[in-house]
């Protein structure tokens, strides 16, 4: 009996160990791992089949997928008339209901967002290209799609319009146009049009928001081209460079009007604007019904940013409920946008003031917060204040051994929440100073005062870039901006008489920037400050071209980085 218990123990362990090895969490043999990406694994016809005579389309999966999620992942270009599609696990089948073109290449476009039942998406974007003739064709178009913030644009669709012209009017009018290709970027941001017809194309991106490989031009942001006309068969990967922006419209830059609160609305352009030099009198608020015009008592960057395409504005003759109409001045011919006035009350918040730069700072940056205006300390208010009554309620001092001495000052006014403030005789480097503001005298709740003493910085404090830029235009601006900013450093560029533009930005910050520029279009020497144009849709415009530096460059105090070169690319 013993022996016979010895036996069973040995034999229940042995059962164990087998049952745990075969519950380990490991693919099975020959198979993909559960964690691996979406893939097709088998196609029905194969990668660039000529002489295709299906009336289906059979594909393989790694992962079992639902007809659902598949059938909204399907694009084809050319179209193929109306399809159904079976899905059986990992198998699916599209069943042609019209014979193929005779001699066409067709492209199938699975979206690279399509999710199997885990989640699981491609690792890249995903296209089957085969041909009813004996022949693929073989035209080509590379590019990349950036952001604005120049990091890749990976959620970005990519269209190609072959130049049809409309009769008599010179345009083509691609909102009201299926795309002849379409693709996806990948990772880096990339894109490549393959096996496509020979031509000339138009070509822009497009921010896919909703994953429907198509564009909602009232909801999804738009990169133009910088060449008008693309014609396929262009080899270098990255030659086309497109950058994401703002929304479209077809009328003008006003691309949208939004009530927030009572008297509040927030109104978007299709490409950002210096903020300092808005000018609210460009933009015409009129009732609906009786053409009354709108007066704009108060209006702010909605970022505070030095380029920004959304602003607040304020009235209090906007009625609750009531319809109004906003159009750009000058372009009253076209349709503008019909809004209704909100009956929110906004909420009441306590005025709260924050200094550019902070108290204590040694040394400080005086034209980091706001380049465009040079050495300045910022007021921003959590508000709109009065400018009148900023003399009252502010005090600047430069202060030193000798103690404080009283500076006369001005301020310039940014939007109505926003102000920069100068010493008569500025602020000379390497000084220090300090600003008082009593909030309570502008209408804040008795407080104590906000106070900012600091030591101007001095050259020594700061570092320089240097480079050069090739670009086949007249002009270049050169853009410095610190990493997570929403301000920036220009300068314009000299031509050199080889062509070749050179350029200086002296005392910058020590820190890491991203350096990129563009050739401003015009006859005209252009101001640095002076906004890049991302082009338009409608009418259609190209980009003006621009470029950047690859990876980030570091400045140092009392050092110059130099060789930080930029090739600007038509």
């Amino acid at each position: 009996m013993p022996g016979r218990s010895r036996i069973m123990k040995l034999f229940i362990s042995l059962l164990m160990l087998l049952l745990a090895a075969c519950a380990s969490d490991r693919p099975p043999s020959g198979g993909l791992a559960e964690s691996a990406p979406l893939q097709v694994i088998f196609s029905d016809p194969a990668p660039e089949s000529v002489n295709v005579a299906t009336k289906s389309l059979h594909l393989t999966f790694s992962h079992e997928i639902s007809a659902r999620q598949l059938v909204n992942s399907v694009l084809f270009h050319p179209a193929v008339g109306n399809y159904d599609i079976a899905v059986n696990g990992r198998e699916a089948e599209i069943i042609l209901h019209t014979p193929l073109e005779r001699n066409r290449t067709y492209t199938l476009t699975l979206d690279k967002n399509l999710r199997d039942y885990l989640g699981r998406t491609f690792s890249a974007p995903y296209s089957l290209v085969f041909s009813s003739g004996p022949v693929m064709e073989s035209g080509s178009i590379n590019g990349a799609v950036l952001n604005e913030n120049w990091s890749p644009a990976t959620n970005v669709v990519v269209l190609a319009f072959t130049d049809r012209r409309e009769n008599g009017t010179g345009e083509t009018s691609l909102l009201n146009r299926e795309p002849d290709y379409l693709v996806q970027t990948d990772a880096s941001g990339s894109f490549t049009f393959k096996h496509i017809q020979g031509g000339s194309y138009r070509i822009f991106a497009v921010n896919d928001r909703n994953h429907d490989l198509r564009y909602n031009y009232r909801s999804e942001e738009t990169a133009q081209s910088s060449t008008e006309i693309v014609s396929s068969g262009q080899k270098a990967s990255g030659d086309l460079v497109l950058r994401v922006t703002g929304m479209q419209r077809d009328s003008g830059t006003l691309v949208s009007c939004i009530p927030v609160t009572r008297g509040q609305i927030e109104i978007s352009f299709s490409r950002p604007l210096l903020t300092s030099s808005f000018n609210p009198a460009n933009v015409e608020i009129r009732h609906a019904r009786t053409g009354t015009p709108v007066t704009v008592t108060a209006w702010y960057s909605k970022n505070r940013s030095m380029f920004d395409r959304n602003f607040i504005f304020m009235s209090s003759e906007l009625k609750p409920a009531e319809p109004y109409t906003i159009n750009e001045k000058g372009k009253e011919k076209r349709a503008g946008i019909t809004f209704f006035a909100s009956g929110i009350t906004p909420s009441k918040e306590q005025l709260t003031l924050t200094l550019l730069p902070e108290n204590l700072s040694d040394p400080a940056y005086l034209d980091r917060a706001w380049p465009s205006l040079g050495r300045a300390v910022i007021l921003n208010f959590s508000h709109p204040v009065e400018k009148s009554a900023l003399n009252r309620a502010v005090t600047l001092a430069e202060t030193g051994a000798g103690g404080k001495i009283p500076l006369r000052f001005s301020f310039a006014t940014i939007d109505s929440r926003t102000f920069a403030l100068k010493p008569e005789s500025g602020f000379k480097p390497g000084r220090s100073f300090s600003v008082t503001v009593n909030t309570e005298a502008i209408g804040g709740t008795p407080a104590k005062p906000v106070t900012s003493t600091f030591r101007a910085a001095a050259r020594e404090d700061t570092g320089t870039i240097t480079g050069s830029c090739s670009a086949s235009g007249e002009y270049v601006i050169v853009e410095a901006r610190t990493a997570g900013s929403a301000s920036a450093y220009r300068t314009t560029a000299e031509r050199a008489k080889n062509g070749t533009f050179h350029y200086n930005i002296p005392e910058l910050p020590p820190g890491s920037y991203i350096v990129s520029a563009f050739a401003p279009s015009g006859k005209m020497p252009p101001e640095p400050w002076q906004a890049w144009n991302p082009g338009s849709i409608v009418p259609y415009q190209p980009a003006e071209p621009s470029g950047l530096h690859p990876g980030a460059v570091m400045v140092r105090a009392q050092w110059t980085t130099s060789a930080i070169d930029i090739a600007i690319k038509q």
